[in-house]
């Protein structure tokens, strides 16, 4: 089943090379190591840009309750200050119900474990008989990510929150829920709305040139109270694959000024020298699912002409542009003609799922959970080994690895083989973790993921 968010633009391996990564030798190999790939490429924002994350939810939360208050939407008086009741509500791949007003977390299996109606924490029998049933739920388990694109486009029944920049403002929108229902105002959909305008506000792209929006001159600011800088084993380690012949690019949404300041502060000013090349707005996941989009050039830090055939090797910094001419920008960085690479990311939309429906990429996943997952009225994001969650499966069949932070890497030579996870790398093959393989080298049958069944 092709999942609708890609159901008219997905890439097919066969149009790119003619093979699939199934009937790749290495994705067969029960062992993983770098220099399998002629391409590694890297995200910027939490991947190579790591965020202090209580400091940026707290910097988003007020910048929202500005926006509402400042819009009318909201009374002052409605907004508590930020504290420790948002940074235990902060978590990845919760879904918001929209029309219900409920939000929810999943098992493995994709049926629910946690509920909430606004504020309140539902019974578990009450929540399964509510809302198990319903067709935008059942629908969920096989296609799990719901992304609009703008305030005006909320024409989809459930939301994702996928990434750390509006995760800091889950219990905000719990809170002006809950104060629907005591209101008996059944529009639950339009505080999402609210919220949803704020952030597209806070991060417009053109802001950063012009310091609007909040977002972007707080960090230009005091980037150290945002950002954390990479270590010098992790630019060895960067320079370390370049000897290796590996091609280094750069594949961010970011705007081309917003991606120098941030590299700029995190590796250096030198950070050109690191990459072979740098596509900047890329505006993923697109970028991996639409057949052909055009690469532009880049005039000073805006869009300049396209890209004509035959000029990729007279640049490196490139713009927009899709998976399917990717290969020319490889081939002029290393010589070869090939859309397989791995892939650093953290986005599980945009990087992680992306990524894997081109068939011909692996995928780390940059899970910061994965590190140390602070206390959560959730639970853990990726659930335990006797109880995955929905994403720790999810995970399972969509990455090559996850670590939780690129630091991680600098651990492994490029030709190093990983045959076994480790408490900061978890490796998979095969759908399995390589954690719950036995420490020495035998053939494993497949276990099936548990079918338990939640009673009513």
């Amino acid at each position: 089943m092709v999942n609708r968010f890609f159901k008219n633009d997905l890439v097919r391996a066969e149009e790119i090379c003619g093979k699939s990564l199934a009937d790749d030798p290495y994705a067969k190999s029960p062992y993983f190591h770098f220099t399998d790939w002629p391409v590694v490429a890297f995200d910027i924002d939490h991947t190579l840009a790591r965020y202090r994350l209580d400091n940026l939810h707290k910097l988003c939360y007020d910048l929202v309750v500005k926006f509402l208050v400042d819009k009318g939407y909201y009374s002052k008086e409605t907004f508590r200050p930020f504290g420790e009741l948002d940074l235990s509500y902060a978590q990845r791949g919760i879904y918001f119900y929209k029309r219900k007003g409920v939000f929810l977390k999943l098992d493995e299996e994709g049926n629910i474990v946690l509920a909430y109606s606004g504020t309140t924490l539902m019974d578990l029998n009450e929540a399964l008989y509510k809302y198990a049933g319903s067709k935008e739920l059942i629908a969920m388990k096989y296609d799990p990510f719901f992304r609009e694109e703008g305030a005006d486009r909320n024409e989809e029944p459930v939301h994702c929150f996928d990434d750390f920049f509006t995760t800091g403002t889950i219990y905000l929108l719990m809170e002006l829920v809950q104060k629907c229902i005591d209101e008996k105002d059944p529009d639950f959909e339009l505080p999402f709305k609210r919220i949803m305008e704020a952030y597209n506000f806070l991060f417009a792209k053109e802001d950063f040139a012009r310091g609007e929006g909040g977002f972007f001159s707080a960090l230009k600011e005091n980037p150290s109270e945002y950002l954390y800088t990479l270590s010098s084993d992790f630019l060895q380690w960067l320079k370390t694959l370049k000897e290796s012949k590996l091609a280094l690019l750069i594949i961010t949404n970011s705007k081309a000024d917003f991606a120098n300041f941030v590299l700029g502060f995190v590796i250096g000013e030198d950070w050109r020298d690191y990459f072979d090349a740098v596509i900047t707005s890329a505006k993923k996941p697109h970028f991996f699912t639409l057949t052909v989009r055009n690469f532009y050039w880049l005039d000073g830090f805006e869009q300049g002409e396209v890209v004509k055939p035959g000029e990729y090797a007279k640049g490196r910094e490139f713009c927009h542009g899709g998976f399917f001419n990717l290969k020319y920008i490889i081939k002029a960085a290393c010589g070869h003609m090939t859309p397989r690479m791995l892939f650093v990311g953290d986005n599980l939309v945009g990087d992680i799922y992306a990524c894997h429906e081109t068939m011909v990429c692996g995928v780390i996943g940059v899970v910061e959970e994965f590190g140390s997952e602070r206390s959560s009225a959730w639970g853990p994001m990726l659930g335990t080994k006797s109880e995955p969650s929905f994403w720790r499966r999810k995970l399972e069949q969509w990455t090559t690895g996850i670590v939780s932070s690129v630091e991680t890497l600098t651990r492994y030579k490029p030709d190093e083989r990983i045959i076994y996870s480790s408490p900061e790398f978890h490796v998979f093959t095969y759908r399995y973790f390589k954690s719950d393989l036995p420490t020495r080298r035998e053939k494993v049958p497949l276990v099936s993921a548990s079918k338990r069944q939640i009673a009513l």
